[in-house]
């Protein structure tokens, strides 16, 4: 057996599920991050937008399409 005593049991396992609890707790909030793009348009103005943490994913992979739309753009003009 690990432990010697079994009433050191009595006291660890309450503990390990409290402190299970506090850190399911403290990282499920989704609102805790703020996400942000900055975007130019055409007169070359910052705009500063709010992402929702859950659209986050999504922006993402628009951006990555958009970046790699430009890459192949830039391939073509130099080939």
């Amino acid at each position: 057996m690990l432990f010697s005593d079994l009433m050191d049991l009595y006291y660890i396992i309450p503990a390990l599920i409290c402190y299970a609890l506090i850190i399911t707790i403290r990282f499920s909030d989704s609102t805790e991050f703020v996400y942000f793009v900055f975007v130019r348009d055409i007169y070359q103005n910052e705009i500063k937008t709010k992402i929702e943490s859950k659209d986050r994913a999504l922006v993402g992979k628009q951006i990555d399409y958009y970046l790699d739309l430009q890459f192949e753009r830039n391939i073509q003009k130099t080939a």
